[in-house]
């Protein structure tokens, strides 16, 4: 298996804080909000390879195993802002970064052809990225100069998925 591959994350953390009035009325300009999104797009080429083995009486099992290579395109915004919708921001810092991130994967399926053109699957996959930008603070508390502790990070992908193929 070999082909391009694209892989988005996009990871956002807003913070809204609201002064009332004393008779209990929340204006917006009374709000205060800030936000924090960091994008990893990543471009790159993926190679692996698959192998099924045939279990008997329509059953099979399968195993495919990727890595690719990725230029990860980091686009960091953190922003103080009023709750106002026609205000432009208070104070925003805004910075493109770019590096290489690692991936692998696999997969690992159990198939079942119960008649001609039928095809249902059932596996688990996985899928680890090396270093993509990310926070695990996510808030600056520097209004003046906001500049939030981006860092590089592992992320983990996994879960189940199940498929049914008719055949024509």
């Amino acid at each position: 298996m070999v082909g391009p591959r694209f892989f988005w994350i996009w990871r956002r953390f807003k913070w809204t804080t609201v002064s009332s009035a004393a008779n209990g009325d929340e204006l917006p300009i009374w709000e205060a909000i800030y936000t924090n999104i960091v994008s990893n797009r990543m471009y790159g080429a993926h190679m692996g390879f698959g192998q099924e083995w045939y279990l008997g009486h329509g059953f099979a099992a399968s195993l495919d195993v990727e890595g690719a290579l990725l230029l990860d395109v980091v686009r960091e915004r953190a922003e103080y802002a009023l709750g106002e919708k026609d205000l432009p921001p208070i104070n925003k810092r805004t910075k493109t970064d770019y590096s290489v991130v690692p991936e692998a994967q696999a997969s690992a399926n159990l198939w079942w052809y119960p008649t001609e053109g039928v095809q249902l699957r059932l596996g688990y996959e996985a899928m680890g990225f090396f270093n993509t930008k990310g926070f695990h603070k996510p808030v600056d508390f520097n209004w003046g100069a906001v500049d939030p502790p981006y860092e590089h990070i592992f992320r983990f992908f996994h879960g189940l998925h199940a498929g049914i193929a008719l055949i024509f």
